[in-house]
């Protein structure tokens, strides 16, 4: 089976866009594990909540009611965030993203984010439609 971590704003587009059902389909039948950060919470505050603080807590009870195993970050994972940023040089949050997935043994992130691509030989990125090729 393969284990994909989803960054936030691919997870947001899982539980939206009609073009993400193959993957919400996959998850749904245990073909495809899939992870995310409780980082992602933290984002999904940030971008949802400016318009609607309900709506960012009904995005959240979803995703905890989902077969999306959401990962804690725990000391390890911070210290390997650390590493992501002295060595490669992306974001805080995205480094404690990458590290979740990396620590939990995901082989690839979900998105379109272009902080991923300096750490590619660790976790590979892979956009919605390089997911929609894995599963078939």
């Amino acid at each position: 089976m393969i284990t994909i971590l989803i960054d936030t704003m691919e997870i947001l587009n899982l539980l939206t866009n009609t073009s993400y059902k193959e993957l919400r389909v996959a998850i749904d039948n245990h073909h495809i594990k899939a992870e995310i950060s409780a980082v992602s919470f933290t984002e999904i505050y940030k971008v949802i909540g400016k318009k609607s603080e309900k709506e960012a807590r009904r995005i959240i009870r979803e995703i905890i009611a989902s077969d999306i195993v959401f990962r804690a970050v725990d000391y390890r994972i911070c210290v390997k965030a650390g590493e992501l940023r002295l060595h490669y040089d992306i974001p805080t949050i995205d480094a404690l993203i990458a590290a979740t997935g990396i620590m939990s043994n995901a082989t690839h992130i979900l998105t379109t984010d272009t902080h991923f691509q300096t750490i590619k030989k660790i976790i590979k990125p892979v956009t919605i439609k390089e997911i929609k090729k894995m599963i078939k």
